[in-house]
């Protein structure tokens, strides 16, 4: 059955679009070409999966068949992964969906043309004025994702970001030259709030 499942999401692509996105089974890699997250767009997304579970798929086809969007979705409060379609041993399968039980973002690269929708007020790359112990001290248990945000001042890098079924650690970064700066957070992945004090390297 686990084979059958990995088998499954091995690669998507459509050709109508330029968009690949491809599912190496002997490393249990899952490169995307565009996912959108949390009104943020990410091109290039690698995910290492460890462990994940089939929600639902839709009907199978030819491979040469229009496939019927190029949105897919990461839901990171439920970990789930809605991939449009993917293509397995020559078929492809519609209206994917994958709960990521546990994996690892291994690289991704954001898009510029779409942006994070800023709540309350814009925040964008983190800088070295981000990194403070007055702010370090200011994260607390139970806050949500997007009250640190606001707290630090800048997006956590998902690219740094590691889930499991119990937890989901995402980074917030600065690097300059040999300057590197991280502030680190455990959040619950269904509510993603807080549940974990966070670390500090750097500063």
């Amino acid at each position: 059955m686990r084979n059958y499942l990995f088998g499954i999401i091995l690669m998507f692509y459509c050709l109508t679009a330029t968009a690949t996105t491809t599912f190496d089974a002997t490393t249990n890699t899952l490169t995307v070409d565009t996912v959108s997250v949390n009104n943020a767009k990410f091109r290039n997304a690698v995910l290492k999966l460890t462990d994940f579970k089939v929600v639902s798929m839709g009907a199978n086809s030819a491979v040469t068949a229009t496939c019927p969007s190029p949105t897919d979705t990461f839901d990171p409060s439920t970990n789930t992964l809605t991939l449009n379609a993917v293509i397995a041993n020559s078929t492809q399968y519609n209206n994917v969906v994958l709960n990521l039980v546990e994996y690892q973002v291994i690289s991704v690269v954001s898009d510029p043309a779409v942006t994070p929708t800023p709540t309350p007020t814009p925040i964008g790359a983190c800088s070295d004025i981000n990194f403070t112990d007055s702010i370090f001290n200011a994260i607390k248990l139970g806050m949500t994702l997007d009250q640190v945000n606001q707290t630090i001042g800048c997006i956590f890098d998902p690219s740094f970001t590691v889930g499991s079924s119990s937890f989901t650690t995402r980074k917030w970064v600065y690097l300059n030259g040999s300057t590197i700066k991280v502030l680190s957070v455990d959040f619950d992945p269904k509510t993603n709030i807080v549940i974990e004090l966070p670390i500090k390297l750097g500063f």
